[in-house]
C-alpha cells in the first residue's frame, strides 16, 4: 500500500499502486537553457491520470483505493 505521495491510490483496472503520469500544477525556476528546480507540486480529484502498467486512465479521484472489506 502507498504511505507517501500517491498514498490512497490504485488503479480501479488493474490494481497496480504506481508509477503513474499525473497532470501536475508545479512552480519552477526558469532560464533560457532549463529549469533550476521544481518546487510546489500539486493534484487534485480532478487532474487526469494515468496508469504506466495497464494504460487506463481517468481522474485522480476515480484512482481512489477502495477499502478492503475482507
Amino acid at each position: 500500500m502507498n504511505t507517501n505521495c500517491l498514498a490512497g491510490i490504485e488503479c480501479p483496472q488493474c490494481g497496480s499502486e504506481g508509477p503513474f503520469a499525473i497532470a501536475v500544477t508545479a512552480v519552477a525556476v526558469m532560464h533560457d537553457d532549463g529549469s533550476e528546480y521544481v518546487e510546489s507540486i500539486e493534484w487534485t480529484n480532478t487532474s487526469n491520470i494515468s496508469c504506466m502498467t495497464c494504460h487506463n486512465y481517468g481522474m485522480v479521484g476515480e484512482f481512489e483505493a477502495q477499502p478492503n472489506t475482507n
